[in-house]
């Protein structure tokens, strides 16, 4: 699981939503969510009335998650997600998706 890969992906697919700026969202219905795959063994977004199939879903995105008065940036959140203070959060991820496939063997 590739941490840098995860943070961008949910960089852009919270940017995609919650764009402070309308016109530059590409935004999915209800909530964006991150799933992972175990056969590319990759992140990917999608919206969150979307069947995650083999896919396993390990993140849903809320507008502010990043903190209401911060407008973060795409770099930001990367940034974020790969400073130590996520450690735990991606610990927890690792170990959702591990307890998954699993339970999937």
């Amino acid at each position: 699981m590739n941490r840098k890969q995860f943070a961008e992906t949910v960089a852009q697919a919270y940017q995609d939503q919650y764009h402070r700026q309308e016109w530059r969202r590409s935004m999915v219905m209800n909530h964006p969510v991150i799933d992972y795959s175990t056969e590319s063994e990759t992140f990917s977004s999608c919206s969150s009335l979307t069947p995650a199939g083999d896919d396993i879903r390990v993140w849903e995105l809320s507008d502010g998650m990043f903190g209401s008065d911060w407008n973060p940036t795409k770099r930001g959140i990367i940034q974020y997600i790969m400073a130590g203070d996520f450690d735990y959060a991606w610990r927890e991820i690792v170990a959702e998706i591990s307890d998954e496939v699993e339970a999937r063997s």
